[in-house]
């Protein structure tokens, strides 16, 4: 099985990659950089990673050009996690190329690349066929100094919603997996757990969403469609 994934620079990206590279399943990583793991039970022959800028001008073609050295008959699973929160700024303090940056990345060249991520999925031979979108609970519950973060991945989810039900006919499932606040420390010093009023009484580290993750990408998920997984210990 081959896996697309994104964002594998980040907190959760990078436990992603290492739990299915461990599994022996090759990860085309795309991302602006290169990423070197050191000390873990991994071979290069696992990784390949492409360049590709969610926020270049040329993301249109850069990403036709990408999707045309894969071949899609063995790819079975593609993880957009790749984002930008951008300046946590009220909106009267960001100009236009701040809003033009966030809205490219997260919501503009996101809804491009799962166009065509479902597109080359359809041509997969396998039978198991899922996109999964990392989102956030910032997507429901906003928050100040993050409105153009939150609003454009609130509809990123939108897209998926109905991306859903437009290719559910291929074979291809749809879904969200969206964390609450993510730390490798669950229980970090000088955090206060319980302001924030999670039932669980911990954050949630990478390995919690990969695990939601992996259950997407399975084969115990193949008629879970449409679905926004919470991560968040039952906030």
């Amino acid at each position: 099985m081959s896996i697309i994934l994104t964002g594998f620079t980040s907190e959760i990206g990078k436990a992603l990659l290492l739990r299915y590279a461990k599994e022996k399943k090759t990860v085309f990583c795309l991302g602006r950089k290169n990423l070197v793991f050191r000390n873990h039970d991994i071979t290069n022959e696992s990784i390949k990673f492409f360049q590709l800028d969610f926020n270049s001008n040329s993301f249109q073609l850069d990403l036709e050009n990408l999707f045309g050295q894969l071949n899609p008959e063995g790819i079975e699973t593609i993880i957009h996690a790749a984002a930008d929160s951008g300046r946590r700024e009220l909106i009267k303090n960001l100009n236009y190329e701040d809003i033009k940056n966030l809205i490219n990345i997260n919501y503009l060249n996101s809804a491009w690349f799962m166009k065509k991520s479902c597109e080359l999925l359809s041509l997969s031979q396998k039978s198991n066929k899922s996109f999964i979108y990392i989102s956030t609970q910032l997507a429901k519950y906003k928050g100040p100094g993050l409105s153009i973060y939150s609003s454009s991945k609130a509809a990123m989810n939108n897209l998926c919603s109905s991306l859903a039900h437009e290719y559910g006919f291929a074979g291809i499932r749809v879904n969200i997996v969206s964390p609450g606040i993510v730390s490798n420390d669950p229980n970090p010093p000088n955090f206060d757990i319980e302001k924030l009023k999670i039932p669980l009484a911990r954050l949630a580290t990478p390995e919690d969403v990969v695990n939601a993750v992996l259950f997407l990408s399975s084969d115990k998920s193949k008629y879970i469609n449409g679905s926004n997984i919470d991560v968040n210990g039952g906030r």
